[in-house]
C-alpha cells in the first residue's frame, strides 16, 4: 500500500484499486463491494475519486445493461505495473 500513498490515495481507495488491479476479469460494482466487505454505497463514492484521479473508468456490463464493471485505465495500468 504504501507504494500507492504518492498517488494521494485513502486507505479505502488503495484497497479498491488492488483488487481492481488484480481482478483477472472486469469487477462488477457489486462485485467490488462484497470483495472489500462494504455496502455498495461506499464503493460509489471510492470509485468516484479513483475515476477523478484517472484511474478506473466505468463501462456497463455487456451481459447486463444494469451492471457496471470497473476497468483501469492506461494510468491505472501504469500504476499496476510499477
Amino acid at each position: 500500500m504504501s507504494q500507492l500513498a504518492p498517488l494521494g490515495l485513502t486507505p479505502a481507495q488503495e484497497r479498491a484499486l488492488r483488487l481492481i488491479t488484480f481482478s483477472e476479469e472486469p469487477l462488477r460494482m457489486t462485485e467490488l463491494a462484497e470483495r472489500l466487505h462494504v455496502v455498495p454505497r461506499s464503493v460509489t463514492t471510492v470509485i468516484d475519486s479513483l475515476e477523478e484521479a484517472g484511474l478506473v473508468r466505468r463501462e456497463i456490463d455487456p451481459a447486463n445493461r444494469r451492471a457496471i464493471r470497473l476497468h483501469l485505465t492506461d494510468r491505472g495500468l501504469g500504476v499496476r505495473e510499477e
